[in-house]
């Protein structure tokens, strides 16, 4: 399960490097919707974490933190993870 990332250009589809705070085609700034891919991916690394701790509750929170943020697969699969080993534990 990957992070999530920013990988086209959301106003004109051009693909996007890993690192440009602007789109090399329309020039839109990106830097708002980087922060918030970031701040998904911390959500996801603590879900992860949590996950790995046999914590699942919290795994549960810190997925839907970041799948509210940016719905990917990457996040999706990460809150599926999490129900899932919540739901056998019970």
């Amino acid at each position: 399960m990957s992070a999530p990332t920013l990988e086209r250009c959301p106003v004109c589809r051009a693909r996007l490097g890993p690192d440009e705070a602007n789109c090399p085609r329309c020039e839109s700034d990106l830097s708002l919707l980087r922060a918030t891919y970031a701040a998904a991916a911390h959500h996801q690394g603590l879900a992860r974490r949590h996950l790995a701790e046999a914590r699942c509750d919290e795994a549960v929170r810190e997925a839907l933190r970041a799948m509210r943020l940016v719905n990917q697969p990457s996040t999706q699969s990460t809150l599926l993870a999490a129900l899932c080993i919540r739901r056998h534990e019970t």
